[in-house]
């Protein structure tokens, strides 16, 4: 006889998967092993091991009757920008087919467990775009994940502001481009960059640019 193997082995060290639970096992089907697992709605249900850890149940169904109703709503639907954001993060960083997912899954951005399991939440949390011309942007950490307190609609100029390509630097504890800290102090950015990297204190980095007067020629008489 084969001996059963502890559910431990089965389920690792997760004892929850999108929604669910596990609370305990249950009878086994078809030999098949289940479990019985606790939905965050409150709803207990029993399910198949095999599709916990491959991650095709995630909820009691309560997901599923969530997206029905947001897709029929005017705002959230299926067919909303909303909508449409939602699904384009989610294939961004898991679909390696995607042409751009090597600036987002291939650098290690996720999509958060509690956004990825539902729209509704993301919907609740990032609410509705204020415009058409708003997209979603990481941040304050433009290398960090799609999760709450690190997204935003942006408008494209404070997107182009986060992008990897801008540098950021700390003045008495506030975050600016080094761009704009330049213009503000009216010295070149080559120049603010010369005194960062040859170690100047922070205090001097926007000390005004010394003005050099013109030496005057003393001809002979």
């Amino acid at each position: 006889m084969t001996r059963k193997k502890p559910l431990s082995s089965l389920l690792g060290s997760r004892s929850k998967f999108g929604r669910l639970r596990v609370l305990c096992e249950a009878t086994t089907g078809n030999g098949r092993r289940r479990v019985t697992c606790l939905c965050e709605c409150g709803n207990e249900c029993i399910v198949h091991v095999s599709n916990l850890t491959r991650g095709l149940t995630k909820s009691c169904g309560c997901f599923r009757r969530e997206f029905t109703t947001a897709s029929k709503t005017k705002h959230g639907g299926k067919s909303s920008r909303e909508y449409e954001t939602w699904k384009r993060i989610i294939q961004r960083t898991t679909n390696s087919k995607r042409p751009d997912f090597h600036l987002y899954g291939a650098r290690g951005i996720r999509v958060c467990e509690r956004w990825r399991s539902s729209f509704s939440a993301f919907l609740q949390d990032m609410g509705q775009r204020p415009s058409d011309t708003h997209s979603i942007d990481r941040y304050p950490d433009n290398d960090g994940n799609y999760e709450p307190g690190n997204c935003r609609w942006a408008l494209p100029g404070e997107q182009a502001a986060n992008t990897r390509s801008v540098r950021w630097i700390t003045i008495n504890g506030q975050k600016v481009t080094l761009t704009r800290a330049a213009s503000e102090i009216g010295v070149a950015q080559a120049t603010l960059s010369k005194r960062i990297a040859a170690g100047w204190p922070e205090s001097r980095w926007l000390d005004p640019p010394r003005r050099v007067r013109p030496t005057t020629r003393r001809t002979g008489k």
